[in-house]
């Protein structure tokens, strides 16, 4: 399976396997191109293929594809009897362009507009299947990207209401499902991405206060599995956060701060089999470590 082959790291046998189911949904999409199953299909291998090549940052093969994702999902707009599913992929469809666009700034602007109207698609899906855990999930994540977004655009304000937004949604989850794990660490993403917006603000005392919140939230969850990189690396972000507000007006406790995420990283590596999984970590502590010695 292609997905087993991109999991794996070999891109171009993914490529080539998505490629290939692409041109058998397309076939079937042909032969019966009312079929609203059909119709799901070659939107699922639209993505996959527009996924595959983005792996390999091939920009216009994945607008491609990723286009033709939107063109599929419009398509289940009119045909399907399943509105949540039809309104959900259509804000995949153009969430997917507005990851596409927002990354490296390429073109700001569009990745809010997609970010926009990906959001409308799935409040939509949700208003149709109110229960659907992750109908929620999937509006709170375009809510983060839209953050992202407006914040590469340096419009703060409305960058902290999207992450707001985001985080009202999981926590409205989490209450449902209070022993949900997932859910709880999902908690932390909208925090930091406060602390962000704070940094990026010029408002680092207030930065500081926020990357504490997501320090002591995931704390307890390592407590609960000490094992979970993921969780683990959440944490480190939550540290360098901290050291990277304390920066500007406590170095000492920065400093300290700095040492705990560079304790975790060195941890995580150790139990890593990719030498190259925390490059980015060590980089920015580098950054900022020349900072605080005033280099």
């Amino acid at each position: 399976m292609g997905e087993d082959d991109d999991r794996s790291g070999n891109l171009a046998a993914a490529l080539a396997k998505f490629r290939e189911a692409h041109r058998a949904t397309e076939a079937l999409l042909r032969k019966d191109p009312e079929n609203p199953d059909r119709i799901f299909a070659h939107a699922q291998s639209e993505y996959w293929v527009g996924q595959a090549a983005w792996r390999i940052r091939d920009r216009a093969t994945t607008e491609r594809h990723w286009q033709g994702y939107v063109t599929e999902a419009r398509k289940l707009l009119d045909r399907d009897m399943d509105k949540a599913r039809a309104n959900l992929e259509m804000g995949y469809a153009l969430g997917n362009l507005c990851d596409l666009y927002l990354h490296d700034n390429h073109d700001v602007a569009k990745a809010i507009d997609y970010c926009q109207r990906s959001i409308s698609f799935e409040r939509a899906a949700l208003h149709f299947a109110p229960d659907r855990t992750e109908i929620s999930i999937a509006l709170a994540n375009r809510y983060g990207w839209l953050a992202d977004a407006l914040l590469a655009q340096k419009s703060f304000e409305a960058a902290r209401e999207a992450r707001l937004s985001e985080q009202a949604i999981i926590d409205g989850l989490v209450e449902k499902d209070p022993r949900n794990f997932e859910l709880r660490f999902r908690q932390s993403w909208p925090l930091l991405g406060m602390a962000t917006i704070a940094i990026e603000q010029g408002k680092p005392r207030q930065a500081a206060q926020e990357s504490q919140k997501v320090i002591e939230a995931i704390r307890l969850l390592v407590a609960e599995e000490p094992r979970n990189t993921e969780v683990k690396r959440a944490l480190a972000r939550g540290h360098y956060s901290r050291a990277k507000a304390l920066a500007n007006y406590d170095s000492a406790t920065a400093r300290i701060e700095l040492g705990e995420t560079r304790r975790l990283i060195a941890e995580m590596e150790r139990g890593s089999e990719s030498s190259q999984a925390f490059a980015s970590f060590w980089e920015a502590i580098g950054e900022l470590e020349a900072k605080l010695d005033g280099k």
